[in-house]
Parts: C-alpha cells; structure tokens; sequence
C-alpha cells in the first residue's frame, strides 16, 4: 500500500489538475464500468473500486463492472439470450457509467477516425437519453485508452500505434466535449510514465504497477484522494 501511495502522489502532482470532474455521487449510487479489457481487467485489481469507497464511505456505493475483453461501442459479442447492454444497465439502475474504450479500435487507423467518432457520439446520445435508475439519466465518464508501451522482445514497438492512439484520445475528449460529459486522459500520464518503468504485460494491458498509477490518475480527475 506504501508503494501504491507514493504512485498516486505522483499522479496527483502532475495530472491531477488537468480534465477535473464534477464527481459526487448520492448515497447509494449505482457506479458502473463498461467497455472493454482495461474495464475487464479492472476486475482483478480492485484499486479503483477502493478508491471510491474510501472517499465516500458512508455513501454505500454499489460498484459493478460489466466490461468485456474487445468489447466496442458498436461491437458488443456475447452468448445467445445474454442480453444487451441497456439491460443490464437497467438491472444495475446505474446512475454513472465509466465508458473505457478506444484500444482497439486504434488499431484501424486514422481512416478510421471519423467513423469512431460518429459511433461513440451516437453510443453517448444513446445511454443519455435512458434513465437506467428509473429517474435520471446517468452521468457519463469517458475514459481514453492507455499508450503502447514497447517492451521489445517479441512485441511490436508502440511508436507509431502511439501516433494513432494519441489521435484517437484527441478525438474521444472531443466527442466527450460535445456532449459535456467527463473525460478521463490516460494515454498521456501513461506514455510519460511508460519512460521510466514498465506498467504493463504485453505493451497495452496493465500489470499490476500500472493499474495502481491508473487509477491514481482517474482518481485525480475526479478530484478524488488517493487511497
């Protein structure tokens, strides 16, 4: 815990004033996460979760996280009769809903841009115009895809899928703007930190180092303590 202190210290310092959001969720909320493996994998590693819960602890959140490995906003594969996603955010009554996308759809490059942009636009008009809880419509977080790390070896080099990404997180907080909804940046704290040490497994998943420092970061705009 000392170590994931000192991380999120350092987060805060450099991050934490950028892309501030007005976080303050009501007792008894519905947080839910969705997107794809960075949410999936939020799962193993309950930092996040432990950082909402101790600023708010006598709010009682309920946290949920329903990502899944690829998962897209237009591109959501599941087994016959699971269900979609507005169902299931209706079974959780979200009340704020953390959206992780834009990995993987970097990879299609920048013909592919304005496509996503379109798609995840349409993705948030959507999820704002339900009232999941039954009384309002849920308040957006829009969370940017982590840098590529190129950890050489067998694994490509991030450099020029870094230019893309870069491109495509420039392009998430636009559409996030668009529809004043919260932003989260991760690609940039992460490409700065990815020149000191290594924070992830295979280039784009997060070891455990590395999801300590992102959610210092998502802590940090949402103007959150650290843990």
């Amino acid at each position: 815990m000392n170590k994931f202190l000192l991380f999120a210290g350092f987060c805060i310092t450099c991050f934490g004033c950028k892309n501030k959001i007005d976080f303050n969720p009501k007792p008894g909320s519905h947080i839910v996460i969705v997107g794809n493996t960075f949410a999936d994998r939020m799962q193993h590693y309950g930092y996040f979760e432990s950082i909402l819960q101790q600023n708010f602890p006598d709010k009682k959140l309920v946290i949920r996280n329903l990502g899944w490995s690829a998962d897209e906003p237009n591109l959501q594969p599941r087994p016959l009769n699971f269900g979609t996603m507005n169902e299931h955010l209706s079974d959780q009554k979200a009340d704020i809903i953390f959206m992780c996308y834009g990995m993987n759809e970097s990879f299609k490059g920048p013909d592919s841009l304005q496509a996503y942009k379109t798609i995840l636009d349409n993705y948030i008009k959507d999820l704002a115009a339900h009232k999941f809880n039954g009384v309002s419509a849920p308040q957006l977080i829009l969370v940017s895809p982590i840098a590529h790390e190129s950890i050489g070896g067998e694994y490509p080099d991030g450099a020029a899928h870094n230019t893309d990404l870069k491109s495509y997180t420039a392009a998430m907080q636009e559409v996030a703007a668009d529809n004043h909804i919260g932003f989260i940046d991760l690609f940039h704290p992460s490409a700065e930190e990815m020149k000191k040490r290594r924070i992830t497994i295979n280039g784009i998943h997060l070891n455990d180092t590395g999801h300590q420092l992102a959610s210092g970061w998502m802590a940090a705009s949402l103007g959150l303590k650290p843990g």
